[in-house]
């Protein structure tokens, strides 16, 4: 009986994918980690959405090492966030915990620290009671308006003179403070849109979020006017 040429062709085909795939499974096995370049067993690897591939410890210090700060938070490989599901690799409950509480500091639109400086841990909208939130670490309570420690009883009377102090450089300096974190930001050059630290995004002039104000609209051209512009720079 003939054969189809055609079938033959197929399996063939089908047969090089296969082997492929094959060669790319174990070059990926066999990757080393990205950071101490030590090639680990398969079950001290962690292979990430970018093929990437760390060992449990480089990972660990890694991972540790993004949550010292908003700027660096979420850790990310060749620019693609690394998910908490890669963290839960390395079974350590602690630092799945510790993963979760900063996603929350981070996606949180009012941001209140403890009072004491030797805590200054961050106050989960969950603790927040009427003007007070309380530590969920050393259980101090913060006034969320001065954000120094709470007065029940007592009217506020607003930042501290510390605080104050500060506050009145930046205004001789021009400074302006996030709406979202409170931090001092110093614009040395470039447009309205300041993307603060804690990933807020707000106008300088004004310090409104970001495209609510009418400084926003005043500082981006329309398309037609851009365009415009665009076809003068063209032929000067």
């Amino acid at each position: 009986m003939d054969l189809d040429p055609d079938m033959d062709s197929d399996h063939e085909v089908m047969a090089r994918v296969e082997l492929s795939f094959a060669r790319a499974s174990r070059q990926l096995m066999n990757q080393p980690c990205v950071c101490c370049n030590e090639n680990k067993p398969e079950d001290e690897k962690i292979r990430l959405d970018c093929t990437h591939t760390y060992c449990h410890e480089c990972f660990k210090a890694f991972f540790e090492s993004s949550t010292k700060g908003v700027s660096v938070f979420p850790p990310a490989c060749c620019g693609i966030d690394i998910p908490a599901e890669a963290i839960e690799q390395l079974k350590d409950p602690e630092l799945l915990e510790i993963y979760h509480a900063k996603a929350q500091e981070i996606s949180s639109e009012v941001k209140v620290y403890c009072h004491v400086k030797t805590c200054s841990k961050f106050i989960p909208m969950s603790e927040h009671a009427g003007t007070d939130a309380c530590c969920p670490k050393c259980h101090a309570v913060t006034c969320i308006t001065c954000l120094e420690a709470a007065h029940p009883g007592a009217e506020c009377s607003g930042p501290s003179e510390d605080i104050k102090g500060v506050l009145d450089i930046g205004e001789q300096n021009g400074w302006k403070q996030c709406p979202s974190c409170h931090v001092m930001v110093d614009r040395k050059q470039g447009c309205n849109q300041i993307l603060c630290v804690c990933n807020a995004e707000f106008c300088y002039n004004c310090t409104a979020i970001w495209r609510t104000c009418d400084c926003t609209n005043q500082e981006e051209p329309d398309d037609e006017e851009e365009s415009e512009n665009d076809s003068d720079s063209d032929f000067s």
